[in-house]
C-alpha cells in the first residue's frame, strides 16, 4: 500500500513540476546523478565519449551496481564488510564531488544541469516573498 501511494505521489509531484527526478522537483536543482541515465544508453550504444560527457561517472556507477546487484542474489542476509561500507561511501562521496564540479564549472546552464523553474522548493520561496514583500 506505501509502495503505490509513493507511487501515485510520484506521479502527482511530477505532473506538477514536469520532471520525473524527485530530487529536481523538489530542490529545483538537478540530482548528483543527473545524467546517468542518457549515458547509460550513450554507453550500451558504443558512445564512450558521449556518455563520459553526458556523466563522468557511469562505468563506476555500472560496475558498483552490477557488484550490488550480484551481492544481495549470493550473500542477501550477510551485513556489508568493512571494505564495501568505504567503497560505498567513496562512491557517494566521489558522486558528490563530480556533482558539484559540473554544477559549478562545467555546466551551469546547459543540459543535464539547469535549474529546473517549477520545483516546489522555488515555488514556495516565490510565495513567501510575495506574501513578505
Amino acid at each position: 500500500m506505501l509502495l503505490i501511494g509513493g507511487f501515485l505521489l510520484w506521479l502527482f509531484i511530477s505532473a506538477i513540476t514536469g520532471t520525473l527526478c524527485w530530487f529536481q522537483a523538489v530542490v529545483g536543482l538537478p540530482c548528483p546523478s543527473c545524467g546517468s541515465t542518457r549515458a547509460t544508453m550513450e554507453l550500451f550504444r558504443g558512445n564512450l565519449l558521449e556518455a563520459h560527457i553526458w556523466h563522468p561517472l557511469v562505468i563506476i556507477s555500472l560496475l558498483l551496481f552490477i557488484y550490488l546487484a550480484l551481492r544481495f542474489i549470493f550473500k542477501k542476509n550477510k551485513p556489508l564488510s568493512k571494505t564495501e561500507k568505504i567503497l560505498l561511501i567513496s562512491a557517494v562521496g566521489l558522486y558528490l564531488v563530480t556533482f558539484v564540479i559540473r554544477l559549478v564549472f562545467l555546466f551551469p546552464h546547459t543540459e543535464p544541469l539547469i535549474p529546473h523553474e517549477n520545483a516546489i522548493w522555488r515555488q514556495v520561496l516565490k510565495t513567501v516573498i510575495q506574501i513578505f514583500c
